[in-house]
């Protein structure tokens, strides 16, 4: 991120650029400062299971602590930016403020889940996680990174709603899908891995490796079971949306289309697990099917699909 990003606002507002504003300055260095700590925060948890010592995976939490309030910090120094120039703007108003809400929400998420969980490994997938979206986030053409005033369709209190709920609950999703795929890591590393690969300690005894596995499985659970309503009041305050903005509640768009499909593929999940106790790799697999859809709900109809949610193709 440069100064260059609001260029076309302080036109608009003074009809002259000012790429040296100490707002625009600090939002980019807020990016990169979270960029920084979720990466050393990475590097401590790979210590910490290189080493078993207790001491780098605080650190790490610590870091990822400090990412949390830095990517908060940006949001809000956006947001108090854009408010002069348009007073319904929120910070989820194009591609990359709703990535670093998400970042966000993920932070903020992992760092309550990590405080009752503890499960190995998940700091270091979460914090990865983190680093790879911020990364490939700041790799966005500048039409999907600068903030700029509403289309009048989004001028309204429904964004903070809507928006807000259906991040939160993508934020909750990619949390499942860390623990999912930590679930299958461990469940099929004797078949890839030595003994004594990094990992590994955290289930050297028989007994250590079971009580790991149902934590990653229990955890999974738990975010899908976060996710779900939080999605499904997403989809219903975007239906009231819709019909403020368009005269009808649902009109089979693109992203409504997959939104509901991603909700019915955790309702599966969500009854598979209750009725038909599922578990286990099915399970984790089936969690990692559910994320796919989030991601084709979130990023994949702007590369397929043009509709009334489509603001800014990706390509």
């Amino acid at each position: 991120m440069n100064g260059n990003e609001f260029a076309s606002l302080d036109r608009q507002a003074t009809g002259m650029v000012d790429p040296q504003n100490w707002m625009v300055i600090l939002d980019g260095r807020l990016v990169l400062a979270t960029l920084v700590l979720a990466g050393l925060a990475t590097l401590a948890f790979i210590l910490r299971l290189a080493t078993g010592k207790a001491m780098p995976g605080r650190i790490g939490q610590g870091l990822l602590g400090l990412a949390a309030l830095t990517s908060l910090g940006q949001l809000i120094d956006r947001y108090a930016y854009m408010i002069r120039i348009d007073p319904h703007y929120w910070p989820l108003s194009n591609l990359f403020e709703s990535v670093m809400f998400v970042v966000f929400a993920i932070l903020a998420i992992h760092l309550v889940i990590d405080r009752t969980y503890k499960a190995p490994g998940f700091g270091l997938v979460s914090a990865g996680l983190v680093t790879i979206i911020i990364s490939l986030a700041s790799l966005l053409p500048p039409r999907l990174r600068d903030a700029s005033p509403l289309v009048p369709s989004l001028q309204s209190y429904w964004i903070k709603i809507h928006v807000t709920l259906m991040l939160v609950s993508y934020a909750a999703f990619a949390l499942s899908f860390v623990a999912a795929v930590l679930y299958l890591f461990f469940h099929y590393r004797n078949q890839f891995l030595q003994p004594r690969s990094i990992g590994a300690m955290a289930a050297r005894q028989p007994e250590n490796h079971t009580a790991l596995m149902d934590l990653l499985d229990e955890l999974t659970y738990r975010l899908i079971m976060l996710g779900f309503p939080i999605l499904a009041f997403g989809i219903i305050t975007g239906g009231l949306w819709a019909n403020h903005a368009w005269g009808t509640y649902w009109s089979w768009d693109p992203k409504e289309t997959w939104a509901l499909i991603t909700w019915l593929v955790y309702a599966a999940y969500l009854h598979a697990r209750m009725s038909r106790d599922w578990q286990g790799a099915k399970a984790a697999w089936f969690a990692v099917a559910g994320f796919v859809s989030v991601l084709i709900t979130y990023l994949g109809v702007n590369y397929l699909a043009t509709g009334l949610h489509t603001y800014g193709k990706l390509l």
